[in-house]
């Protein structure tokens, strides 16, 4: 919501509703964060607010050339090391300042490996980890064809949303469109590093709302 607020007062103009509604959704939001942040904050003597440990290694294994993060990601060293002496809350700290030496003896090389990241974040899908998580389905998830058919559903299912979106945004070229258009380049961050399966969660839905808001201002237009 923080992020969308700009594009809440752009539209707020002539409009008393907009503004009131979406500052409330930014407050929510940030009521429903604050006590998971004054947790961290009372529990490491630091602001987090929302998680450490993860952007650090995720990179470090990036510059590496891995696309996804490993099964194996505790076994490898020097992140074996690191997660067995070191805090929590260092983790970071010294995973990127050894991607950050990798990086720079090979930019092309993590420029080329950042696209094919996000070729994974657009292509791969989600529902089938999810799945394969309750302990009801997943042994049914690991007989023969089964993960990959549910894999290719999704798929579908996401091409056919990025469609509607697409179409939705041609036919209406309305300024509102930009705040999901903005969401989904945000997630594309997450091919900065390797990527954890838990990063395609977001992609349906926002392709959905994406898709859904750009049909209501065509329809609401043809309508008139």
């Amino acid at each position: 919501p923080l992020v969308l607020l700009p594009f809440a007062l752009r539209a707020s103009h002539g409009r008393g509703r907009i503004l009131p509604a979406a500052l409330l959704a930014a407050a929510v939001t940030t009521l429903c964060l604050a006590p998971w942040t004054l947790r961290n904050a009372l529990r490491f003597g630091k602001f987090i607010p929302f998680e450490t440990g993860v952007a650090g290694p995720v990179l470090w294994y990036a510059s590496e050339g891995y696309a996804m993060i490993p099964s194996d990601q505790a076994a490898l060293e020097p992140m074996r090391g690191m997660y067995a002496a070191l805090p929590h809350t260092e983790w970071d700290r010294f995973s990127l300042s050894l991607a950050a030496k990798n990086i720079a003896r090979d930019p092309l090389g993590y420029a080329r490996g950042c696209l094919v990241r996000a070729g994974y974040l657009w292509t791969d899908a989600y529902t089938p980890y999810l799945l394969h998580e309750h302990p009801r389905l997943a042994a049914w998830m690991e007989e023969a064809g089964r993960w990959d058919r549910v894999r290719w559903l999704d798929r579908l299912l996401r091409a056919g949303l990025a469609a509607l979106a697409l179409l939705a945004f041609l036919r209406a070229r309305a300024a509102g469109l930009a705040a999901p258009a903005l969401m989904l380049g945000y997630l594309n961050l997450h091919a900065l590093g390797a990527v954890f399966p838990r990063f395609f969660a977001p992609f349906t839905p926002v392709l959905c709302l994406a898709a859904g808001a750009g049909w209501a201002v065509w329809l609401r237009r043809t309508q008139r």
